[in-house]
């Protein structure tokens, strides 16, 4: 009857510890998806962002180059060309202070998410190894009150 408790012992700690480790592995592998999907979002928000600075700076250059090829015949309309391309260049130097900015938003997410995945995954490595630990004790535990570690018993009423 002993072998029998400690062999159903054994197979529920068995159990136990392969579902924590596969519940582990099952949370771990969301994290990781949650994060890709996470970082895929952003990538896309971030190329779409910069697609769109790229073609107002093409039109912002394409115009810059219209008025400045219009302009370089007419020696009377000099003094309005360079106001004109001052105004090109000012715009010019906010749109590309925009996109820093923007790249700078885009980084800083970046970084925090991250930063929090790496915590929660750090989470998740922490709780698998708690779970870890907790079967090795109650496998140790279970070694040490195994029927074979003990001496036999003589029954007394078979031998005579």
């Amino acid at each position: 009857m002993a072998w029998e408790v400690t062999a159903y012992v054994l197979s529920a700690l068995g159990l136990i510890a392969i579902v924590a480790i596969a519940a582990a592995a099952v949370a771990v592998r969301r994290l990781l998806n949650k994060w890709s999907h996470s970082l895929e979002r952003l990538e896309q928000e971030a190329e779409a962002t910069l697609q769109q600075w790229r073609r107002l700076g093409k039109e912002a250059s394409e115009t810059a180059e219209q008025c400045r090829r219009s302009l370089s015949g007419f020696e009377s309309l000099a003094e309005g060309g360079r106001a004109i391309g001052e105004a090109a260049q000012t715009a010019a130097y906010a749109a590309a202070s925009t996109v820093v900015e923007w790249t700078e938003r885009l980084s800083d997410r970046l970084s925090e998410t991250a930063d929090r995945q790496t915590r929660r995954l750090g989470e998740a490595m922490d709780w698998m190894e708690v779970g870890f630990s907790l079967w090795e004790t109650l496998r140790r535990a279970a070694s040490t009150t195994h029927p074979a570690s003990r001496q036999p018993e003589e029954p007394a009423e078979e031998n005579r």
